[in-house]
């Protein structure tokens, strides 16, 4: 038979541009679904219109702000670190 379709889940981090990026994006689940689906339908068919469809879904989520600066503390706006950082003027190990 023909393949019509893949699911995916990969524990990935959803999100990899940040928060500065201003385009409308599926970002990296999104980008790999286009390429195989191009891939399998070929590249004159319009994402989603052709016979093969491929989803990538999220699991194992954690984090997934796309924090590409590190973690900032919330009170000072300060780098975080885990021994003496303070959060609301408590430190968090």
């Amino acid at each position: 038979g023909e393949s019509v379709g893949v699911v995916n889940w990969f524990a990935v981090h959803g999100t990899s541009m940040n928060n500065t990026n201003t385009l409308t994006s599926g970002d990296n689940r999104g980008y790999a679904s286009y390429l195989l689906e191009r891939h399998f339908n070929g590249p004159h068919k319009m994402p989603g219109t052709g016979p093969f469809v491929a989803a990538f879904a999220s699991t194992n989520l954690g984090d997934v702000s796309p924090n590409t600066n590190g973690a900032k503390c919330i009170d000072t706006g300060l780098d975080c670190d885990g021994t003496s950082s303070t959060c609301n003027g408590r430190c968090e190990n």
